[in-house]
């Protein structure tokens, strides 16, 4: 096992941000403030990579601010982790590339439209 895996962070209204954390359950829950719930997005699954976000990261009564839009009239709240398991359900974090990918997806879902010129800094 891995002692640190690389993770993108998406808080609401930030640009999505590369981190290196522990590999363990509680760094995860930590960078969501809470139990994990897994959500899927078809923008990454091509890729492989997942989204965990607060398990009531659905539920606008948290007190969360909205991040990411799901469906017409309900938004994802809190922060969004981009990661990546392998096919035997363990973590392994994400690669350079899988990384600067998922904070172009991410930032673009969330309509922050100048995501692509910072990335090409």
């Amino acid at each position: 096992m891995k002692s640190q895996i690389r993770i993108v962070v998406a808080a609401p209204s930030t640009h999505a941000v590369v981190k290196m954390i522990p590999d363990t359950l509680k760094a995860l829950q930590g960078e969501v403030a809470g139990d994990l719930e897994l959500y899927r997005h078809p923008a990454m699954q091509s890729e492989g990579i997942h989204f965990y976000i607060n398990e009531n990261g659905a539920n606008p009564r948290l007190g969360l601010k909205p991040n990411l839009p799901n469906g017409i009239d309900s938004f994802i709240v809190g922060n969004i982790v981009a990661s990546k398991v392998t096919p035997g359900g363990v973590e392994v974090g994400l690669t350079e590339r899988e990384a600067k990918f998922a904070c172009l997806v991410l930032d673009t879902l969330r309509g922050l439209t100048d995501a692509e010129k910072k990335r090409a800094k």
